[in-house]
């Protein structure tokens, strides 16, 4: 059992470890050892991490004992700027949630229409939110070469959509 809260200053510390560890734990069936480590080195980057959960509206899932198991935060843009779970609680809901909330935060806003860089392990996510692919593209991070794909999704605010089973 999980629920959603929203960012607290004091989460920071958790979220770069559960940010670091899942890239660490999921990435390397997808990635290389380099785009791995170019990856998960970014948490340890705290003024760049923390400014990517402060930058705009952070929400956290978090278990029974209240601990962080996940997060995803949304600029006033619209972009999707972070879903992440952690690695022992993926395949079980907590990323549809978070995306679910974070399209619920954006239509109470009136916001037009989100959209992501989504990596290989997050695309899925977002398509089954309808989430559509615009393009991909090939981008230097942390001095590796990457690929992501920009996915938007139109909102209409009469009608919050339920995501694709």
């Amino acid at each position: 059992m999980h629920h959603i809260r929203p960012y607290h200053e004091t989460d920071n510390a958790q979220l770069a470890d559960l940010y670091e560890e899942t890239v660490r734990r999921l990435a390397p069936v997808l990635y290389s050892p380099e785009q791995v480590e170019a990856w998960a080195m970014a948490a340890r980057d705290s003024e760049h991490f923390h400014a990517m959960l402060t930058n705009g509206q952070t929400f956290v899932a978090v278990d029974s004992l209240n601990s962080p198991i996940g997060f995803a935060g949304v600029e006033p843009s619209g972009r999707v700027a972070s879903l992440y779970v952690a690695a022992d609680w993926t395949r079980k809901g907590i990323g549809s949630s978070l995306l679910q909330h974070i399209i619920q935060h954006a239509t109470k806003r009136q916001l037009p229409l989100l959209w992501s860089e989504a990596s290989f392990l997050s695309r899925v996510v977002f398509e089954r939110h309808n989430f559509a692919v615009e393009n991909a593209e090939h981008v230097m991070f942390n001095g590796v070469k990457f690929k992501r794909w920009i996915m938007r999704q139109r909102l209409d605010t009469d009608d919050l959509r339920s995501p694709k089973r």
